[in-house]
């Protein structure tokens, strides 16, 4: 993932950053642990066990996403009227 500057010059990404250290082989021990923000942190809280020995940090506040407002709105998927 990439974005674009007020130049529209291409900037990478946290995300592009990390994967391109996986594809050099980087061990995942090594990739950053960002702390996740809502909504995604609900969708995946059934996996915080699995995720507890991780390093969690502040995400970096430099990509264009990360300035974007903060949403403390909750999804939650429900079903409806199941027979």
């Amino acid at each position: 993932m990439y974005w674009l500057d007020e130049d529209l010059e291409r900037r990478s990404s946290v995300m592009s950053t990390s994967y391109a250290l996986a594809a050099g082989g980087a061990r995942s021990a090594d990739l950053p642990a960002y702390l996740l923000a809502e909504p995604v942190a609900t969708w995946l809280q059934g996996y915080r066990p699995q995720m507890a020995h991780w390093d969690w940090q502040p995400p970096p506040g430099t990509d264009l996403g990360s300035r974007l407002p903060r949403t403390t709105t909750r999804m939650e998927l429900r079903i409806v009227d199941a027979k």
